[in-house]
């Protein structure tokens, strides 16, 4: 990903055993990190919470 500037990631709080895919392991120390509150969907009662993150040293 040494393209990406910024990115918008929702971490799910739930098993999906049947998952097959994944988003890459990148390193966290490379990003600024700006987390937003947890949200528990009211349908299904999940928890989620939208993370966005910035890379460092960005030139633009």
């Amino acid at each position: 990903m040494p393209y990406v500037k910024n990115m918008h990631i929702t971490a799910i709080e739930a098993s999906f055993p049947n998952a097959d895919t994944f988003f890459p392991q990148f390193d966290e120390s490379e990003w600024d990190i700006k987390p937003q509150d947890k949200i528990i969907c009211p349908d299904t009662k999940v928890t989620y919470q939208n993370t966005l993150y910035l890379r460092k040293n960005n030139q633009d």
